[in-house]
């Protein structure tokens, strides 16, 4: 059972921000309820008159922003808010459920344990699966098939979207005629194919993952 509180000095956006909660958690099929911002909480969404703040593990509404966990601040209004409420609930799930315990994967690099939710994308090539990781410069490989990786990594939100690239879609910014547009947040590759076979599909799957 996940607990989260949801304040915000404008109703309009109270409204829209417990809907969205709401919407989320039922997709994903999370037990949760929302608790009272006086209340021990897994997750407090703070807004005031022009941002929303994500904060974790928080007691209480009256907190000093230097000493709290705030996972990200988001500015209302912006045209892609709603979807970066979305990825900050993604991460903080993939957080929740993970705690401390990762996948490892055993690459030539040597074994490693990763976050599902740092995975960016994978690609295909030449025998070779290469894992591309957040804020990570180096990319890490293993003999396997993309078949095999997609079948571990399909219920943290991953998509094949061609043959040789499979995406977390929590970094796919958008989905475009045959490619996949990631977000800014990511300084690496900024657009992947997407197969013409599996264009539908992978839109139906991106509408899914963000509730469209």
């Amino acid at each position: 059972m996940v607990k989260v509180a949801v304040c915000d000095t404008d109703e309009n956006y109270l409204r829209k921000e417990k809907r969205l909660v709401d919407q989320y958690m039922r997709v994903h099929g999370y037990q949760y309820c929302i608790e009272s911002p006086a209340s021990e909480v897994d997750l407090m969404i703070i807004g005031d008159a022009y941002r929303i703040i994500f904060v974790t593990a928080c007691q209480g509404v009256h907190v000093d922003e230097t000493k709290i966990n705030a996972m990200q601040n988001i500015i209302k209004g912006d045209a892609m808010w709603d979807k970066r409420i979305v990825r900050c609930m993604d991460d903080f799930m993939q957080r929740f459920i993970e705690k401390t315990s990762k996948l490892q994967f055993a690459f030539v690099e040597g074994n490693k344990k990763i976050y599902p939710s740092d995975i960016v994308y994978i690609e295909s090539c030449l025998h070779r699966v290469i894992f591309h990781i957040k804020n990570v410069s180096k990319t890490y490989s293993m003999y396997q098939k993309l078949d095999r990786i997609e079948e571990i990594l399909c219920m943290y939100g991953f998509c094949r979207i061609h043959k040789s690239f499979l995406v977390n879609m929590r970094y796919v910014e958008s989905i475009q005629r045959y490619s996949a547009r990631l977000t800014d947040e990511i300084s690496i590759q900024k657009e992947l194919s997407v197969s013409q076979s599996k264009y539908n599909k992978v839109q139906e799957e991106y509408a899914k993952y963000y509730d469209i």
